[in-house]
């Protein structure tokens, strides 16, 4: 109740005027951006998910197609009879529309798809979505702790205050000066929640830390995308050249003759390898792209997959912190409340307060940090 009480006082700035709350002003600041950041977060996590989903139906619709045969030739016979030419006399082509084409590799292709988003994209999406979960929680916790440390403050402050002023009115008045004030025994509150600030300040900052991996993660989800695609089309084998959109790659074949189109499936163009970078100063290709390109040219398949290796992003560092400690009990250290007992007198001492300030005018706020008494 005393959390109440003092969250109410701080929000309407009333009680005692030269009493400054404990300032949390780093962490809030940070999580407020955080929260503004996971929309972005997650709205990515959705789009990449709803295109995987699109992506599936379009593989998995492959096979099907490739198992289909392709429509016959009917030339007349003698008799006035008609009958079919085969599709590989006709067609110079297999008699289904796949023909040679590996199923199990489209299976493959479509399964690895999977396994790279949803391991090294989509999980550490979801850890760091997680992450701010817990560090919103404990940043509820944390508000909670600052304000029993405040009102533990602010008891100790009003009796000191009591205290001072008896004895500037017995000084005044000729007597001797007497009197103490009691000790507040709000220290193990107080170190309680200096330990958890810095905590979750530790939690914030590695998750605000990790939020760079934002565009990593694109460029990974596109990586991956990009090697799926390549390796359904790898699995399709040979087919009719040249390819819709490459009509200079024939392979020195006539026009519709059956070829392997895996050097075109494996090649990077010019203006990408330009984009990426170009060559390096001694003239080799420096870019991942780049050594993608040559890799492609040379056959060399384990160079390419150390380059899209080397694209794949991280996973996030942040973990975890250690449990909220409990903090100790309200009437530790023989802290007493003024304004009556129980729910009643609580709230008789706010209002007794709120009237105070009223009265007193407005008061000027500080952000600077308070001193705790």
């Amino acid at each position: 109740m005393q959390k109440v009480i003092e969250q109410a006082r701080q929000s309407l700035h009333v009680g005692e005027r030269t009493f400054k709350p404990t300032p949390n002003l780093r962490n809030p600041a940070m999580l407020a951006e955080a929260e503004d950041f996971a929309v972005y977060m997650t709205g990515f996590k959705t789009a990449l998910k709803r295109y995987q989903g699109a992506l599936h139906v379009f593989l998995k619709g492959l096979p099907v197609v490739a198992r289909v045969n392709l429509p016959r030739v009917w030339e007349r016979v003698e008799g006035g009879l008609c009958e079919p030419l085969r599709p590989n006399v006709s067609h110079a082509h297999p008699t289904r529309v796949g023909g040679e084409y590996d199923e199990g590799l489209l299976r493959d292709a479509l399964d690895l798809m999977d396994a790279q988003l949803g391991h090294d994209v989509l999980r550490p999406i979801d850890r760091w979505l997680e992450s701010l979960a817990v560090v919103r929680t404990r940043m509820r916790k944390l508000e909670g702790l600052r304000l029993d440390v405040d009102a533990r403050r602010r008891r100790v402050h009003r009796r000191y205050m009591r205290v001072l002023s008896r004895m500037e009115r017995r000084s005044a008045g000729g007597g001797g000066g007497g009197g103490g004030m009691a000790g507040g025994g709000g220290g193990a509150v107080q170190s309680t929640y200096r330990e958890q600030e810095q905590l979750v300040w530790e939690h914030l900052s590695g998750l605000v830390r990790d939020a760079a991996w934002l565009k990593a993660f694109v460029a990974g989800a596109l990586v991956s995308v990009k090697e799926a695609l390549q390796a359904s089309a790898l699995a399709l084998g040979p087919c009719k050249l040249p390819l819709p959109a490459f009509p200079r790659f024939t392979l020195g074949a006539e026009y519709g003759a059956i070829g392997d189109p895996a050097p075109l499936i494996g090649d990077v163009p010019d203006v990408v390898k330009a984009a990426a970078g170009g060559a390096g100063p001694s003239g080799g290709v420096t870019t991942p792209l780049a050594l993608l390109g040559a890799a492609a040219a040379g056959g060399t398949a384990q160079a390419g997959r150390d380059v899209a290796a080397a694209l794949r992003p991280k996973r996030i560092t942040a973990q975890p912190l250690q449990p909220f400690p409990r903090s100790p009990p309200a009437g530790a250290g023989g802290a007493t409340t003024s304004g009556g007992g129980g729910m009643a007198g609580a709230f008789k001492e706010l209002a007794h307060s709120m009237a105070a300030a009223a009265k007193a005018g407005p008061v000027m706020t500080s952000s600077a940090p308070g001193v705790a008494v």
